[in-house]
């Protein structure tokens, strides 16, 4: 006789697939994610090491070089002004974009970046700043603290600007930053760059403030100091 539907023990059977593939979907996205977090830490100290490699053999650093128009010429820029840093002892801001093509120049970092941009002051993904592993539409750029540190930051591609959107959720960001550092968004070496709101990156922007590690949101960007 034909018999439809499951019996108890087959359903109960077929439960304890689904939650075990759930479980296995769920470890692998885990894994996935801190091997992605991995590869900036890797990135990160890499060119940690890059700016100290420049700066050894230049005596300036990236970016901020003053002579560089004069020992790679049009290989750098079409003339000297868009080529030179101010030669400050700082990375600024607007000399990120001259950064990443001194060292690609001083042959330190692999890429073929362009002083010049697209749109006005824009960074544009592995034209000219480097992108990260950790997401297509996200890069590195250069900036300075308040308290005059230097540092490199990842974030997502940001409109007539460097790439400083959130790229990291929250316990994304504090894994990293726990990592390499004290595990705080606004003290040490790794600094939060987010909302400081409940649901934001971090609770507040002082030196008690937390990562909101309870919220699952796309937050945070992240700052490595390596100066200063």
């Amino acid at each position: 006789m034909m018999r439809s539907g499951f019996s108890l023990i087959e359903l109960s059977i077929s439960i304890m697939i689904l939650a075990l593939l759930m479980v296995g979907i769920g470890y692998g996205s885990s894994l996935i994610t801190q091997a992605k977090s991995r590869a900036v830490i890797s990135e990160a100290t890499n060119y940690f090491s890059a700016v100290n490699t420049f700066n050894v053999k230049y005596q300036a650093m990236p970016g901020d070089f003053a002579r560089a128009f004069d020992v790679w010429g049009t290989a750098c820029a079409n003339n000297a002004a868009d080529c030179n840093g101010n030669g400050n002892n700082k990375i600024e801001s607007s000399e990120t974009f001259k950064a990443w093509k001194h060292m690609q120049n001083a042959n330190i970092i692999v890429g073929a970046f362009s002083v010049y941009t697209a749109a006005a002051n824009q960074a544009d993904i592995g034209k000219n700043v480097p992108g990260t592993s950790y997401a297509s539409s996200g890069g590195w750029s250069f900036g300075t603290t308040s308290d005059y540190r230097q540092y490199i930051e990842v974030g997502m591609f940001a409109s007539g600007g460097m790439p400083t959107n959130p790229i990291f959720k929250q316990t994304e960001a504090y894994s990293i930053d726990a990592k390499m550092d004290d595990g705080l968004p606004n003290t040490g070496d790794v600094l939060a760059d987010g909302a400081y709101t409940a649901t934001g990156c971090a609770s507040s922007n002082t030196a008690s403030g937390q990562y909101n590690t309870l919220q699952k949101s796309i937050a945070c960007a992240l700052k490595f100091v390596f100066f200063g």
